[in-house]
């Protein structure tokens, strides 16, 4: 990763079990945690404002919403 300027990723847990469970907030953290070194500065997740679960799992974790359909972080080192 280290010349690229643009990273990819999901986080999908599509059985209900396993909701709530803290697994997608696990996951979100240890990629924060590479992206950090290396030098990554924010995150974009384009998410469907339809789609409750997944804008309360962005909130929850500081993204905030930049339009209709962007959520954002900005990485604090």
């Amino acid at each position: 990763m280290r010349n690229n300027t643009e990273v990819s990723f999901a986080i999908l847990i599509g059985e209900k079990n396993y909701h709530n469970l803290g697994i997608g907030t696990q996951s979100l953290k240890q990629l924060i945690k590479i992206l950090k070194k290396d030098n990554i500065k924010s995150i974009v997740s384009y998410v469907s404002t339809k789609n409750s679960t997944s804008v309360s799992f962005f909130k929850k974790n500081n993204f905030f919403l930049t339009n209709k359909k962007e959520y954002f972080l900005k990485i604090k080192r």
